[in-house]
């Protein structure tokens, strides 16, 4: 079994791996799926696509994930204007970082 998914316009661009197990965990039975997304998923609308011994099927729900932050600057401590590096930090902990 494979399942796939991703937005309208990449469908199996992510794998979602099964998870097995004993119930009430969540663990794939055989009336249910379960399982576990791949990191960094994104996508609005995603539907996920079910493959057994070459029978497909694609979902009726959909799922959305949120977009990913993207942090742009971090500054603090000792900034440097050349390179944006805040390389002169304590590593003790206590800094104040601005994102």
């Amino acid at each position: 079994m494979t399942i796939r998914y991703g937005p309208p316009s990449s469908p199996l661009q992510f794998g979602c791996t099964p998870i097995a197990g004993v119930p009430p965990d969540a663990a794939s039975t055989y009336t249910t799926i379960a399982c576990k997304t791949s990191d960094f998923s994104v996508g609005i609308g995603v539907k996920l696509t079910v493959d057994v011994a070459g029978q497909t099927v694609v979902s009726h729900d959909t799922l959305t994930f949120p977009a990913l932050p993207v942090i742009l600057r971090a500054s603090g401590c000792n900034d440097s204007a050349i390179d944006n590096s805040n390389a002169s930090c304590s590593t003790e902990g206590g800094q104040i970082l601005t994102l």
